[in-house]
């Protein structure tokens, strides 16, 4: 499923780059591209796209702000990054996740296991 995922928003790229008027929709696209290669365990392709994204906060719908987050996280973890901010982001997205409504709670669990599993020595 996450492959197919990433194929799809790889060819919707392009597209949206170009696109005048869609900055959410490009958001969203390069947070779901960035989610998707954290799950497909290719964190530095997702590094590159979400630090990207991360340079331009205002860009980031606030339903999908959460997500966004905690890929971010994944992708700095993962690549051995600064995991303190790896974590501050976790719990960033903590927070956000429960001040948005549409955030399902299996997501806020997801975040939750994460920051378990992910302590800060």
């Amino acid at each position: 499923r996450w492959r197919d995922a990433a194929a799809q928003y790889e060819h919707a790229m392009p597209i949206l780059e170009k696109a005048p008027g869609v900055t959410e929709e490009r958001a969203g696209a390069i947070a779901s591209l960035g989610q998707a290669y954290v799950e497909l365990h290719q964190p530095e392709r997702a590094l590159a796209l979400l630090v990207r994204l991360e340079r331009a906060p205002g860009e980031v719908p606030p339903e999908l702000r959460a997500e966004f987050e905690l890929s971010l996280a994944r992708a700095l973890w993962d690549t051995g990054g600064d995991r303190r901010r790896a974590h501050e982001l976790a719990t960033r997205a903590r927070a956000d996740g429960k001040a948005v409504e549409l955030v399902r709670p299996g997501d806020l669990a997801q975040i939750e296991l994460w920051l378990a599993n992910h302590p800060i020595r």
